[in-house]
């Protein structure tokens, strides 16, 4: 049915629109001449245009006809955007500057570089393709002091650099099949490369999880999750009106005809899956700020700086839905829960349960993510209400925003100081200038330097923490030595644990992830991440390591051996492991990679990267451990509002900033748990080493230090007017209700949303 559909549209629209070329357009010897690329635009503009008309028409007899459409209680709830109208119309402007781009390098046969690099071809492309187009220029005010929710006007000379809802940069040349759009699905010598789940099971296949060498907890993970979850959140396509796209149709077949599928192929004789398809979607498009002539590039709905947008959200709409409007404050429960959401983000197993809404929509995958989201939460909302005792004249404006500039600062202290010194080696934070100064300031900011996340850091190199995360989730009391833990397949979206005893679920999880050891790093997933990701009531699962392995081809992300160039690193060129060959690989690591792959050339960064021999004391190889480096220095030194920072305009005092290097996670715990007594370190398992203190011995932020003095308060008018200039969407200050319950839902006394 779905060819009879294709084949009906395409006829009437090239019936009717498409103008042969041929006898309009002059032939050319190379080059085409100025009239005849010009013509060659405009077709190859309206061509897309008329593809894209086709393809809507197509989604929605998909729709319609039930074809491509994922049932309801599947997993895809995981993947649900934060604001579907938004990422269509930008992706739909992608899909007509992608196709276009192909048409014209097919009608000039000429290289797209050549093109790109062409005055006359370019200026053209964007007078014509500029209607088109339209995406809004940020408008500015240099003075304001605070971060804006998108992340625009960091940079105040390309006010889009690093803000929300805009594609990953690229720090090489795409490596799609066709140079534009056509994952990469043939490696060197053009033969076919081996098949994600075939690697996944003879690479990235453990029986058994072995625990951190390194006594790190899952905290560690959840965190390391937490943080990512602030840089990047890549949505994957829908259909029409936002509906889920099924690319493995009932009947074994697969849709490889639709646009948007890519779906993973399951070999014969798997143990697991039975089925011959594995359900890929391929990530949304974004266009450029201009929409430039060039390749499929991917959205990223997270804005770029570690702004705590996981927390707060990258949209001032998603911000507006999770305030509370008065004092401050962030909506809560009265037990300390995140906010509801609504019921298809999750799985509820009983009565007063609640999906939960929070920055990332991600929030729920598993517990122990949870807990920390909730953390996040509730130490917002600590700090507000301490900022209003001691400033009761400060507005729900002023509140909120002095408090989002603190616990931002202090999520990128802790990633810094805490978190990024596991992950990487000393050398590494020394050379790429990682490491905050001990007191004071520290101005690093250079307007030159573009934090935009890179693809490669998003879809390959940090996820290298997915071989950390283990097998189980728990609960466990501070008082007893036994946790109650559940395989991790069993809690995917299901947020039961954190319910538990009237909300003190949260403090049971987090103490078990203080007291757990993480996975180990290595080239090994856990059986509940690579066999049962994201199991759901249909028994329907996927493979992480597989999904990651084809998510970097969708992404057109160049092999192992080209980043290990990019690294200035030597290539490999032969598979074993001695000088010119697999140098940072162990001999049986490659020793299966040459039985998967027939050249070096052809490994894909994923799997590569996290074959790697770990630097010693550290999480990652060379290649991950370079490509990561690079990212975190200019998500620091491309940041105006680095909370070291002495810019008048944007710092913290002396005070204040000495007050937020003294806070550790542990200490986060301590002020938003019941918890009595903690390891110092929180991202390693109690030990000898690091032994449980009481909470009262932790230093803390003494948040006095933010009195305002009555000189100071003249500047209110000042941010009240930086405020509506840079923000299109004010909270009101006495909303009429904190929360609008969807579907009718009534909240059990105990989680109400707190009144303040």
């Amino acid at each position: 049915m779905a060819s009879v559909l294709r084949m009906s549209f395409m006829s009437v629209f090239l019936a009717t629109c498409l103008v042969p070329i041929g006898a309009s357009l002059p032939g050319f010897a190379g080059f085409p001449k100025y009239a005849a690329i010009r013509s060659m635009i405009t077709h190859s503009i309206n061509k897309a245009m008329q593809e894209l008309a086709i393809t809507k028409q197509l989604e929605k007899q998909y729709l319609l006809s039930g074809m491509r459409v994922v049932p309801r209680k599947r997993f895809t709830h995981a993947y649900h955007t934060a604001d579907p109208s938004s990422i269509t119309t930008l992706s739909d402007k992608s899909f007509i500057s992608v196709k276009a781009t192909k048409e014209l390098v097919r009608l000039t046969n000429t290289p797209l570089y050549l093109l790109q690099s062409n005055p006359d071809v370019t200026i053209e492309w964007q007078r014509q393709i500029s209607p088109h187009c339209n995406i809004p220029v940020a408008q500015c005010n240099q003075r304001y002091m605070y971060r804006t929710t998108e992340g625009t006007c960091n940079n105040l000379q390309n006010t889009k650099w690093g803000s929300s809802m805009a594609p990953y940069l690229r720090y090489i040349p795409a490596a799609y099949d066709n140079g534009i759009d056509i994952p990469r699905q043939h490696g060197r010598g053009g033969n076919l490369l081996p098949g994600p789940r075939v690697i996944s099971n003879i690479l990235h296949n453990t029986g058994r999880s072995e625990p951190d060498e390194g006594g790190r907890s899952v905290l560690f993970m959840s965190w390391g999750t937490f943080a990512v979850l602030d840089l990047v959140r890549t949505p994957v396509s829908k259909g029409f009106d936002n509906s889920d796209i099924s690319c493995c149709p009932p009947g074994g077949a697969t849709a490889d005809q639709v646009a948007s599928c890519f779906p993973i192929k399951i070999p014969r004789g798997d143990l697991r899956f039975k089925s011959n398809c594995m359900n890929f979607v391929r990530s949304q498009t974004a266009p450029t700020q201009s929409c430039d002539m060039g390749v499929r590039q991917q959205l990223n709905e997270q804005s770029s700086f570690m702004d705590a947008s996981m927390v707060y959200g990258s949209t001032q709409a998603i911000l507006n839905r999770l305030r509370s409007g008065r004092g401050g404050l962030m909506k809560m429960t009265m037990t300390g829960l995140l906010p509801p959401a609504s019921d298809e983000s999750c799985t509820l197993s009983g009565p007063g349960e609640f999906c939960f809404d929070a920055g990332a929509p991600r929030n729920s995958l598993v517990p122990s993510f949870a807990a920390v989201f909730t953390l996040g939460v509730r130490e917002h909302n600590r700090i507000a209400k301490q900022l209003n005792r001691y400033n009761p004249h400060w507005s729900d404006e002023k509140l909120f925003q002095e408090t989002r500039k603190i616990v931002i600062a202090i999520i990128q202290h802790i990633n810094y100081n805490e978190f990024l010194p596991h992950v990487l080696s000393n050398a590494h934070m020394r050379e790429y200038g990682l490491f905050s100064t001990p007191k004071g300031h520290r101005t690093v900011y250079n307007p030159n330097v573009n934090p935009t996340i890179g693809n490669v850091f998003g879809v390959a190199a940090f996820r290298f923490g997915h071989s950390l995360i283990p097998d189980l989730q728990g609960m466990k009391e501070a008082h007893s030595s036994k946790s109650v833990v559940t395989p991790i397949e069993f809690t995917y979206l299901r947020p039961a644990m954190l319910f538990a005893d009237n909300g003190r679920g949260v403090d049971k999880v987090n103490i078990w992830q203080l007291h757990s050891k993480q996975a180990k790093s290595d080239r090994f997933l856990q059986n509940g991440v690579r066999n049962e990701l994201l199991l759901d009531e249909m028994g329907v699962a996927l493979d992480l390591a597989a999904t990651n392995i084809q998510r970097g081809r969708d992404h057109g992300m160049a092999s192992y051996n080209a980043w290990r160039k990019w690294c200035g690193l030597q290539p490999a060129n032969h598979f074993s492991t001695s000088l010119g060959g697999l140098i940072d690989i162990d001999p049986l690591a490659a020793d299966l990679l040459s039985k998967v792959y027939r050249h070096p050339d052809d490994i894909d960064l994923f799997t590569g990267g996290l074959s790697e021999m770990k630097i010693k004391g550290t999480l990652t190889g060379p290649t991950f451990s370079c490509i990561i480096s690079k990212q975190f220095e200019v998500l620091k030194k491309g940041d105006r509002f680095w909370y070291e920072s002495d810019d008048p305009i944007v710092r913290f005092t002396t005070a204040q900033l000495n007050e937020i290097k003294k806070v550790r996670v542990s200490q986060i715990m301590c002020a938003n748990t019941a918890i009595q007594k903690i390891q110092q370190h929180a991202f390693l398992v109690p030990s000898l080493t690091n032994r449980m203190v009481p909470c009262e011995l932790l230093p803390t932020i003494d948040l006095r230090h933010w009195i305002e003095t009555p000189n100071q308060q003249s500047q209110a008018h000042r941010f009240r007017i930086g405020y509506r200039l840079n923000n299109r969407v004010i909270v009101p200050y006495n909303p009429v209700r904190l929360w609008a319950y969807q579907n009718n839902m009534v909240l059990p006394a105990s989680h109400q949303i707190i009144n303040l």
